[in-house]
C-alpha cells in the first residue's frame, strides 16, 4: 500500500514537472 502511494505520488510529480514543459515547448 505505501508501495503504491509512493508510485502514486511520483507519477502525479512526474506529470506535473513534465507537462509545463510539454505545453512550453509546443505553442498549440
Amino acid at each position: 500500500m505505501n508501495m503504491f502511494l509512493l508510485m502514486h505520488l511520483q507519477d502525479k510529480l512526474i506529470l506535473e514537472t513534465i507537462e509545463p514543459i510539454y505545453n512550453h515547448d509546443s505553442p498549440n
